[in-house]
């Protein structure tokens, strides 16, 4: 995927990313090893998040994959609005969703990465989300992406809670598209736990997609949690006949540094 998005370098608990051409360093705990690149390029970054906080004066910023765009901000959290280890899905995701209508609801939807590239001119998607500026800012994206025409639905609530009562409705959905925290908080104080909430997203999708899912991609950053489980999970909701593929989010910096971001598994019938 075409992408002005690079991960420069990565040790000592830290990546050194470029956006475009801003250069920021983050936090990446799972990173235990010495950086590759002198000291030089990481002082020479635009912004650095450490002891939980910015030391920066930098404003809002772009970054583009294919030929979608980003609107970026410098988060409290000390994420920016993107998750680039998830190119390979939102590649996957356009290819497998062109030329066939469908209904699609991507939970846990954040900026709208999945959205932007699920959606085009002949599917629906209900973009879900408990968060206010998350679904803010997707809007943003979409509208710098050109889609703004697309059949999209935005939707702010407890991602459990509106699969319930989607489910009272008899609505119905063929795609589905997760990408769930490990821990979070919703709205009305709930609270979700990926190791303990999973089996019921996993009953609720079934009960949503009559029984027969057409695709599902399950994407998940807990590490006790590895692509092995997910792919077991949702190998439940799809035929025998289905192939389901899994894999580590794996990032590749440009000295050849691997760095895993957490694990997805998907299938197409």
């Amino acid at each position: 995927m075409d992408s002005d998005y690079h991960l420069l370098d990565t040790g000592n608990g830290k990546r050194l990313e470029q956006f475009n051409k801003i250069r920021i360093v983050r936090a990446a705990k799972q990173a235990d090893w010495a950086p590759s690149l002198p000291k030089e390029e990481w002082l020479a970054a635009d912004a650095v998040f450490e002891n939980d906080k910015w030391n920066t004066e930098l404003k809002d910023f772009t970054v583009h994959f294919s030929d979608i765009t980003f609107c970026l901000s410098l988060m409290e959290s000390g994420q920016l609005g993107v998750f680039p280890e998830q190119q390979k899905n939102w590649q996957w995701l356009a290819e497998i969703t062109q030329g066939e209508r469908h209904h699609i609801l991507n939970g846990f939807a954040y900026t709208g990465g999945s959205t932007l590239f699920s959606s085009n001119h002949i599917n629906k998607v209900t973009h879900l989300d408990a968060s206010k500026p998350a679904i803010k800012r997707a809007k943003q994206n979409l509208e710098f992406s050109f889609k703004s025409d697309n059949k999209v639905r935005f939707i702010q609530e407890d991602v459990i809670t509106f699969m319930k009562k989607e489910v009272k409705r008899g609505k119905r959905y063929d795609g589905f598209i997760f990408d769930p925290p490990a821990f979070g908080k919703g709205g009305k104080g709930k609270t979700w736990k990926l190791s303990k909430d999973l089996p019921l997203l996993m009953e609720l999708t079934y009960e949503l997609a009559g029984g027969s899912p057409s695709f599902m991609l399950l994407s998940a950053h807990d590490p006790a949690l590895d692509h092995k489980y997910l792919a077991k999970t949702i190998r439940k909701l799809c035929p025998v006949s289905a192939e389901v593929e899994s894999g580590d989010l794996v990032m590749k910096t440009q000295n050849g540094n691997f760095m895993n971001n957490g694990y997805f598994a998907r299938f197409i019938v």
